[in-house]
C-alpha cells in the first residue's frame, strides 16, 4: 500500500524542521540557503500525483515497456498507458476487446488441436511415446487459465505499476537523482526475445522429429509456450511426468541416448531450472526486503527517542521475524525454496509460532517459561 500525499509531505516537512532547528540550536542563520537548499526547494514543489512529473521520472517503465507490449500481444495482461504517468485497466478498453477476441481464436484453435492431440492416444501402444503424447496434452491446460491468472489480477498490476512511478517521484524529491535500474532493460530485450525464439525453435523441431506433430499443431502452442518461458507456467504435470517417462524408457530398454530419453530430460532439466530461477528469486527477494527494513529500524539511535518508540521499533522487528515477506501465487501457495515442501514447513512454522505466544504469556504472567523441543534452534 502506497502512503498518501499528504502523510508523506508531513513527513518530509518534519524532517526540514528538525534540521532547521539543529542550526537554531546552534545559533546559526537558517536563512542563509546553499545552491542545494534552493534545488531542494524546487523538488518540493514536486507532486507524485502529477501524471506529466511521474511520466518524466519513471524509468521504470521505460525499462520494461516492451514486456508490457508482449503480454498485451498475447492477452495475457490487457492493461494500458491510459494517460502519462498512469497505467489502468479496464473491461471496456481496446486491449481488453483485443485479448477476448484473442482468447477466443486461440480457446478455438486449442481445443481443435487438443482433441486431436487425445486421439492419438487411441493409436499409440509405446510407452514412451505414449508419455509425450500426454506431455503435449498438458501443455495445453495454461491457455485456460489465462483469464484467472492474467485479467483477474490485472487491476492490481496496473495500480502497482502506476505506483512505480510515484515512488519514484518521491525518490527524487528526497535524493535529487533519478531511480535507476542497471542493465534492467537490457535483461527484458533479452527474455522478451529470447523466449519467442525459443519457443518458435522448440515448436518447428518437434515438428520435424516427432511423429504424429504435425505443422498445424504448432499454431496452438506458441503462445502458451511462450508464457511457460516467461512464467514458470507448468511445474509439477510435467517435471514429474517427464522424469518418470525417461526413467521408465530407460530401465525397460536400457539407457541409449536416443532422441525421446534425451527429449525427456531435457523437458524434465529446462522446467525444473524454470521452478529453480521463479522460487530463488523470490527467495532471495523476500529476504533482501526483510533485511533492508531490519538493518534501517536498527540503525536508529535508540537513545534518541523516547521509550514508547522504542518498544514500537521492538515490536516491528519482531513482527518481520514473524510474519516474513512473502511472494504469492494469488493466495494459493507461497513461492519460496520451500515450495515443494510447503506442507511441512507450514506445520513447522505453526508450532514455532504458537511456542513462541506461549512463552510470552508466560513471561507477562511472570511464570517460569517451560522450554520445548520446537522452542530450541
Amino acid at each position: 500500500m502506497t502512503i498518501p500525499d499528504h502523510l508523506f509531505d508531513e513527513g518530509i516537512n518534519n524532517t526540514l524542521l528538525h534540521h532547521d532547528m539543529r542550526h537554531v540550536q546552534q545559533n546559526k542563520s537558517v536563512y542563509e540557503k546553499t545552491q542545494r537548499d534552493y534545488e531542494q526547494e524546487q523538488r518540493d514543489l514536486l507532486s507524485s500525483q502529477d501524471g506529466d512529473t511521474c511520466e518524466i521520472h519513471d524509468q521504470f517503465y521505460r525499462d520494461h515497456k516492451l514486456l508490457l507490449v508482449l503480454f498485451r500481444a498475447l492477452a495475457v495482461m490487457p492493461i494500458t498507458r491510459s494517460r502519462p504517468g498512469t497505467i489502468t485497466f479496464s473491461w471496456k478498453s481496446t486491449a481488453t476487446m483485443y485479448a477476448v477476441c484473442f482468447y477466443i481464436a486461440a480457446t478455438a484453435v486449442v481445443l481443435i488441436v487438443g482433441y486431436e492431440r487425445i486421439m492419438i492416444l487411441r493409436s499409440i501402444r509405446r510407452f514412451d511415446d505414449y508419455i509425450y503424447a500426454i506431455l503435449f496434452v498438458i501443455f495445453l491446460v495454461p491457455h485456460f487459465w489465462i483469464p484467472f491468472v492474467g485479467w483477474g489480477v490485472a487491476h492490481q498490476v496496473a495500480i502497482y505499476k502506476t505506483n512505480w512511478g510515484k515512488f519514484q517521484v518521491r525518490y527524487y524529491r528526497v535524493t535529487g537523482e533519478n531511480l535507476k535500474f542497471p542493465n534492467l532493460k537490457t535483461t527484458i530485450v533479452i527474455i522478451s526475445v529470447g523466449c519467442l525464439l525459443l519457443a518458435v525453435c522448440f515448436l518447428l523441431s518437434l515438428c520435424i522429429l516427432l511423429d504424429g506433430f504435425l505443422l498445424r499443431h504448432t499454431t496452438a502452442y506458441y503462445h502458451i509456450i511462450t508464457m511457460i518461458n516467461m512464467n514458470c507456467a507448468l511445474w509439477f504435470a510435467n517435471i514429474t511426468i517427464a522424469v518418470y517417462g525417461a526413467l521408465s524408457e530407460i530401465v525397460d530398454h536400457g539407457f541409449g541416448f536416443s532422441f525421446k530419453e534425451m527429449g525427456l530430460f531435457v523437458d524434465a532439466a529446462y522446467c525444473s531450472t524454470l521452478l529453480f530461477i521463479f522460487v530463488d528469486c523470490s527467495h532471495k527477494s523476500t529476504l533482501t526486503v526483510a533485511a533492508g527494513v531490519q538493518d534501517t529500524l536498527l540503525s536508529i539511535d535508540v537513545l534518541a527517542v523516547d521509550r514508547p518508540t522504542q518498544k514500537e521499533i521492538d515490536h516491528f522487528i519482531q513482527a518481520i521475524e514473524m510474519n516474513p515477506a512473502v511472494v504469492s501465487l494469488k493466495g494459493y501457495a507461497h513461492v519460496n525454496r520451500e515450495l515443494l515442501t510447503s506442507r511441512e514447513v507450514c506445520f513447522r512454522e505453526r508450532d514455532a509460532l504458537r511456542s513462541r505466544q506461549s512463552l510470552e504469556r508466560e513471561r507477562s504472567s511472570g511464570a517460569k517459561p517451560t522450554i520445548t523441543a520446537t522452542d530450541t534452534p
